[in-house]
């Protein structure tokens, strides 16, 4: 930016923009980006399909600038159409059955999963997180964050053995009171369903372990 000043003179002061890639000005001599921004060097592509996430299925325009706090990056396409919002429930707006995959107007690229309904015997696909989603509401009225907390919480372990879902290759169980339903812990499906057998009584629980450990040493 260029200053007229007296005597014919000019003064050139530097304009620095957001190291973000936005284009956005920078106001303050020690700042390098605008607040709020950041700089991101493997930007993530906000909507592969092109297609509106709120499921009217229209295409979005394409973005000019790169907005990190706005998911935005330039070259690719917007989110959303402007006026339309992300929905409340998970709905498949593309799905491509032999590659199991979709687009999920929720959580964008997702893994589809099938079921039957049991009336009509119809094959519906769904977003695999939308239908865990709906089964941990339903079965033990948490939702699939609140299961994603308390994992976190656990290490990503099973609150007994240890153990991971890696090890047994699926998601750990929810364990909770059958009296109050209240979610006390997640377990692999081992522990899950060993404590089931013994009516997760503890006096029961200390008579096995006192029988494996003295029976099973001498044997």
């Amino acid at each position: 930016m260029t200053t007229a000043l007296a005597g014919g003179l000019r003064e050139v002061t530097l304009l620095v923009v957001c190291a973000c890639g936005c284009g956005t000005p920078v106001v303050g001599e020690s700042r390098r980006y605008v607040h709020g921004h950041n700089r991101r060097l493997d930007l993530p592509v906000p909507n592969p399909t092109g297609l509106c996430m709120c499921g009217c299925g229209r295409k979005t325009t394409v973005a000019v600038a790169t907005r990190p706090d706005r998911s935005l990056v330039a070259g690719q396409h917007t989110r959303f159409i402007k006026g339309h919002y992300r929905p409340k429930t998970h709905r498949l707006i593309t799905r491509d059955v032999d590659l199991r995959s979709g687009q999920c107007s929720l959580c964008g690229p997702v893994v589809i999963v099938s079921s039957q309904a049991q009336k009509t015997g119809e094959i519906r696909w769904s977003c695999r997180d939308g239908q865990r989603d709906k089964m941990l509401r339903g079965k033990y009225q948490i939702t699939l964050d609140d299961y994603k907390v308390l994992l976190e919480q656990q290490n990503y372990r099973c609150a007994a053995c240890q153990t991971t879902e890696h090890d047994w290759d699926r998601p750990l169980h929810v364990d909770h009171n059958h009296k109050t339903g209240a979610v006390v812990a997640l377990l692999c499906g081992r522990c899950n369903t060993s404590a089931g057998l013994l009516d997760e009584d503890p006096i029961i629980v200390h008579r096995l372990l006192a029988y494996v450990t003295e029976k099973w040493r001498t044997a």
